[in-house]
């Protein structure tokens, strides 16, 4: 099953349809589909949490924008910086709220569901040119021992 797997990785915050996607379609609930397209297409390359903190000194178009859960937010409190929370469950309804003239930054726990949010972008809405994520998520960056400020 694929949420014991997500449980294994680490991610917290999962939940399954006892019904599965069978009973969802039954339902007449709403599916997204993804376009397969851009499913393999090449990411920015991630950035280290020593770079970021330069970037965030030295030029203001960069934001950070933090895809964890409220949980993990007030666990381990948000980057230093510039942020716009957005939780990636709620990224389909709600990335068009993010700026188009910002360079993002995504960040999650450990950089393992940011390449995601950044192809998502990559189809919806955004070049290139204007994503990353950072390198290790804010494990990496608590590691580094960089500043955190509470949720």
């Amino acid at each position: 099953m694929a949420a014991g797997q997500a449980v294994a990785m680490g991610y917290r915050n999962v939940y399954w349809y006892k019904e599965g996607l069978a009973g969802w379609k039954k339902g007449h609930n709403l599916l997204e589909s993804f376009n397969f397209k851009y499913a393999h297409r090449k990411i920015p390359e991630p950035i280290t949490p020593r770079a970021l903190v330069e970037k965030l000194r030295s030029d203001p178009r960069y934001l950070l924008i933090d895809i964890r859960d409220e949980n993990s937010r007030q666990k381990d409190g948000l980057i230093d910086g510039p942020t716009e929370a957005l939780p990636l469950y709620q990224f389909h309804s709600d990335y068009t709220r993010l700026p188009d003239d910002k360079i993002l930054v995504i960040y999650d726990i450990r950089a393992k569901q940011a390449p995601a949010a950044i192809r998502y972008l990559l189809e919806k809405k955004y070049y290139f040119t204007h994503l990353t994520y950072l390198k290790g998520g804010i494990s990496a960056w608590v590691t580094e021992g960089l500043p955190v400020k509470a949720f």
